[in-house]
């Protein structure tokens, strides 16, 4: 069994970064640092998840290994007020899944 799976969004442009599918762009300008929030559920609580209980070699240190990896990518942001200062609230309301 491969453990793997997407935790966040930024979690899932990371890899398909890697894969050559996406292209992230950094360092613009107006670019923010993403708010992180430390990535530990799936470690913390295993049993919650039944591959995880059936395959008990994948193991906390695994989950931890990997957990560790995304927390230490950095991401950053435009946000929408810089991106589309001429559009209106509603539209911007449409677009909050730009990052």
């Amino acid at each position: 069994m491969v453990m793997h799976r997407d935790c966040t969004i930024l979690d899932w442009l990371y890899d398909n970064e890697q894969k050559g599918v996406v292209k992230v762009l950094s360092d613009l300008p107006g670019a923010g640092a993403v708010p992180s929030k430390k990535v530990s559920f799936m470690s913390a609580h295993p049993a919650s998840y039944k591959a995880l209980t059936a395959h008990p070699e994948l193991g906390k240190a695994k989950l931890k290994a990997q957990e560790a990896a995304i927390n230490s990518r950095q991401m950053q942001y435009i946000p929408l007020d810089k991106t589309l200062p001429s559009a209106s609230a509603k539209d911007r309301r449409h677009c909050r899944c730009l990052y």
